[in-house]
Order: C-alpha cells, then structure tokens, then sequence
C-alpha cells in the first residue's frame, strides 16, 4: 500500500473510534459489499459481536426484498458514488428475530493499494422501530374512526330491530300467565335481545366519547331491578347469592354504564360456570383512610362504593389474569365472544376514577372487585326541576288531560317501530296518531281538532331536519311535549341542546313498552303508579 494510502487508512482509523460511540449503528464496507468493521450498536440492536461479521456481507444482515426496498440487492458502487443511497430493509437479529431499519449508505473513502483503488462506504443504520409502531397505531386509531363511522351508521335500524323484537315481546309477556310454558321460551327470546342491546352498547363505548347523562345513582337499586334478568341470563343450573349493603350505594354515574358492567362480569362468570357453580354479587360501602391507601394499590383515601362478582368457575392462570382487560382478546372458543367485554368494565371504572382487580385459580373461580369513589349526598337529577314545574303545571285543576283521552302523535320513518309503538299506546289506553315524517306530523297537527299533549319522534328522518320540525311544532301547538327517540343518543342531545328551556325529553332505544309509558307520564307530569295494559284484538 502506498505512503498515501496507508494515511488515509489511518486517518480513517483514528475517525472509526470517534464513530464508536455514535447512537446509531454503524458498519463500513467495501466496493463488494463485505463487512470490514462495525461500532458497538450492532451488539445492542442485533446481538451480533464482531467476530459474528467476520468475512460475511451487508446483504447476510439485511433483508432486501422488494416489499422493502424495490430491489433485491444494493446498489452497485458506481451509482453509490454519486451520493447518499437511502433505502428501508429488515435488519436480521442473532436470537432470528428482525427489526425495521432505515439505512443509509454513502461513499466516505478511497485509497490506493499496491495494484488498485480502494473504495469503502458507510452504511448508516436506523432502528424505526418506534416509527413503525406510531405508524400501526395511527392505522389502528383510522381503522377505529372508519369502524365508528361504520357503527354510527347502522347502530340506528339495528336499533329499530331490537326495538320491535324486545317490545313485542313484552306485549306478549303482558298477554299470558305467568305459569304457562310458552312465557318461558318467550323470556328466553327476551334475554337474547337484552343481550343483543348489550353489545350495540358495547360498540358505542369503543367508538365514540360518552357524554351521555351523569347523576347520583344506587347501585343496589340497578341490581335490584336487574334480578329477573340476572336469573334468566345464568339460569338454573347456577346458584345465585346477593349481598347488598344495608345503606344506598351512591355513585355518581348512569344507570347504563352500571348495567353494562354487571352484565359483562356476570355472561364471564356464567361461561365460566357450564357444569353449574354458585354466582355472588356483593356492594359495599368503605372508607380508605391513609393507612390502608399505601397498602391498596394506587386508591386514593376517601368513600368508595366496592361492587364485586365471585363465580366458583374454572378459574384463570396468571399469564389469562394479565391480558383478560384488552381490547379483542378473549379466552373463549372460536364465534363464542367478542373480547369487548371485560374491556368495557374497565374503561368504564377508568372513567369514573376507579379500580378493578381481578383474583383468579385454576378449578375455583374468579372474583373481580371495582372500587367506585362514593357520592356524597343526593341530589337531584338532570331535568327534575323542570319536571316538577310540568307536574304543578299538568296538574292543575283547570287542566283537562286528567280527565279526558291523551293524545299523542308518533312520527317514525321505521313502519316496524311505529307499529310498535302505536300498538303498546292504544293498548294502555291512549288515542295515537301517526306519521312516516315530519312534515306529514304537521300535516297531521294543522288538521287535528283536539288539543296535541304529545310528540313521540325519532330523531334522524326524511324530509325534514328535526330542529326545523320541533320549531314549527311548538308554534303550532301551545303546551305540547316532545319525547326525542334515538338509539343513539348523541343525536338526541344534540337536538335537545337546541331547544334548552323547552320541554323536551329522552328515550333510548330499543323500547320497552313500560319505558314508552314511565317516559310519557314523567313528560306530562303526572305520577307514574304502574299503568292498565288491556291488549288490543287488533
């Protein structure tokens, strides 16, 4: 090698120990793509030592497929001269594993030996590693957006269906003996369709932001009215045991949220129990004063309300018990479960500030316990002053409504859900009107003579926005109320944020008939005392 040569190959050297200790990896290589010297980030990233590159070529680390960069090889030296060549590949680990990698190679020497030209060229090497995670994620939060789209889109008419199978059920339920066989496979239908609406409800919590109505709730009250559900849905084969605490479990939350929790732990316990076992659902109420906090996980001192499900299942390993709150995962066979369940409870504890945790062992059960921070005291909910100004209101001693037929107006576009509902009012005794649309309700309203109490409307239809309907309906008819439907109910709120201060209403579908009943009496103001049910012959 000539004088020349030989100090550029040292300068070259001494440069080389600079590059050490550069955080990216590193490796030099000549014309012919063979690895001369590499700094010590190959060892973090990839495993390989340097006396694992000795005599091997560039190409033996990396993966240059055409999904990665568009060809097979590198480039041939003569195009890497011209500048830097920058390309994505796959860089293999020792342990078989490989990372996504960014390389870089440029021409940085030359020299002369004895009979020809040196050329070496550094190849900068980048984990993307980080990157290519971001990227998922961010695929991952647009594949969500698209299936929250997609939801939105649908979650009405399955909504409509659930309406019709749920309330007709309830009507036939309302028409036979409590002993008759019939009502049982009847029943079962209904728990089908409960848990049908369920999941909808499921869905919804994963696509989109809840702003749904937050108020002082008890706990025990929600589980109380959930019983004949609870037995139906775990049936006979399982023993059922509840332990409420003797005071009102008050927490600041929405009845629904509640329900779904219940629901989701007690169809996990129930498949967990297919030979029979013993189902328990206890509340509490607790205080987690200073001491106890530094022993309980992260719970901050104050009043909690802990609401637990113990089963005597087939248990769970620890490696199940870490993975069971993620979203998709699931233990179940094949078409058995959605794995949105357990997902569910926890993102609605996370988001009432609360704790789960779960116990497990294999062949004896599971037991999940929520801390849920307590409320205060009672107050009253959303709407009551306003509900209690409609009460005094309706009645009145001038008013006639109590002593005459309620009239009461459906406009529906769903022909299945209108039905419904015009067949569960006339059978407790209400005089209904229908209409496909808005603008066939005002055709309807300018017609009728007597006085119009009620509007029962969808909220999404044809042939006119909802916003201009209630507007004009509330101009032409002095007095009347507006109970908004919707199965979702984002699109209600936004309608009733409208028309604040005006009496408005909300009912969720799918609807029961009792639901439709209960909401019309809160609507006008008259107490609810249970309702006559005389079924229709037609």
């Amino acid at each position: 090698m000539s004088m020349g040569g030989k100090r550029k190959l040292q300068e070259w050297q001494s440069l080389w120990k600079t590059f050490e200790n550069i955080p990216l990896l590193l490796i030099l290589i000549d014309e012919k793509q063979r690895i001369l010297s590499c700094n010590n980030d190959l060892k973090k990233l990839a495993g390989y030592g340097k006396e694992d590159i000795n005599g091997i070529y560039l190409t033996d680390l990396l993966n240059l497929s055409s999904e990665n960069s568009g060809s097979s090889a590198l480039p041939d030296s003569s195009i890497l001269l011209n500048g830097v060549n920058t390309f994505e590949a796959k860089l293999y680990k020792k342990n078989g594993d490989f990372l996504p990698v960014k390389c870089s190679v440029v021409p940085i020497a030359s020299f002369n030996s004895d009979n020809s030209e040196k050329k070496l060229f550094l190849c900068v090497i980048e984990d993307l590693t980080p990157q290519k995670r971001i990227e998922a994620q961010l695929i991952q939060a647009q594949k969500m957006e698209a299936i929250a789209l997609l939801t939105s889109g649908i979650v009405h008419d399955f909504n409509n269906i659930l309406t019709t199978i749920l309330g007709y059920t309830d009507l036939i339920l309302m028409s036979y003996e409590k002993k008759d066989v019939i009502r049982s496979y009847i029943e079962e239908i209904k728990t089908a369709g409960e848990r049908a609406a369920l999941l909808v409800n499921q869905l919804l919590s994963f696509t989109r932001k809840s702003n749904e109505s937050i108020e002082i709730i008890d706990i025990n009250g929600i589980i109380r009215g959930m019983m004949g559900m609870i037995r139906r849905l775990i049936g006979e084969n399982i023993k059922l045991e509840i332990k409420l605490d003797d005071k009102e479990c008050l927490i600041m939350g929405n009845p629904i949220h509640i329900q779904q929790i219940l629901m989701n732990l007690i169809v996990n316990a129930k498949d967990a129990m297919e030979k029979g076992g013993s189902l328990i659902i206890e509340t509490r109420n607790v205080f987690v004063d200073d001491v106890v906090e530094k022993y309980s996980r992260g719970i901050k001192p104050g009043r909690y309300v802990i609401l637990s499900v113990v089963d005597t299942g087939v248990g769970m390993d620890k490696e199940t018990c870490a993975r069971i709150f993620e979203p998709f995962f699931t233990t179940k066979k094949e078409k058995k479960g959605t794995g949105l369940g357990l997902s569910t409870v926890y993102a609605i504890v996370k988001q009432y500030g609360g704790k789960i945790w779960v116990s497990s062992e294999l062949g004896k059960g599971t037991k999940f316990e929520i801390y849920i921070p307590a409320a205060e005291t009672m107050i009253p909910r959303p709407g009551q002053q306003e509900g209690s100004r409609i009460h005094s209101e309706r009645l009145n001693p001038e008013s006639d409504i109590l002593e005459r037929s309620i009239n009461i107006l459906v406009v529906e576009d769903d022909d299945l859900v209108r039905e419904f509902i015009a067949r569960t009012l006339i059978n407790y005794g209400y005089n209904v009107l229908i209409a496909e649309n808005p603008k066939e309700a005002l055709r309807i309203a300018d017609g009728f003579e007597g006085n119009l109490d009620l509007i029962i409307s969808d909220v999404v239809m044809p042939e006119m926005n909802i916003d201009d309907f209630v507007e004009i309906i509330f101009e032409k008819c002095q007095g009347i109320r507006i109970i908004f439907v919707s199965g979702y109910q984002d699109e209600a709120f936004d309608s009733i944020k409208v028309h604040l201060g005006k009496p408005c209403f909300f009912l969720r579908k799918p609807l029961t008939p009792l639901d439709i009943v209960r909401k019309i009496h809160e609507a006008l103001g008259i107490r609810f005392s249970g309702a006559t049910f005389k079924p229709s012959k037609n």
